[in-house]
């Protein structure tokens, strides 16, 4: 059995590939939106569309990037 290879080291290549691939840990330019106040929206008007909101509204959950998140 020299030479096959083990589920596991084949799930460990699998794993190493992608997160290689994405970049997992690369450092990254924030989001820069506020998604806890976007998700506190929805729920408070009962919406699960993101369509549903008006384009004035959807601006301002977008963080300036000279602006800090509260």
């Amino acid at each position: 059995m020299n030479g096959q290879k083990k589920p596991f080291d084949e799930e460990q290549e699998a794993v190493d590939r992608y997160v290689e691939k994405i970049g997992l840990y690369e450092e990254k330019e924030p989001l820069r939106f506020n998604i806890k106040a976007y998700a506190r929206y929805m729920m408070e008007h009962n919406l699960t569309d993101p369509d549903d909101i008006p384009h004035e509204v959807m601006e301002s959950f977008w963080i300036a990037k000279n602006q800090q998140p509260a």
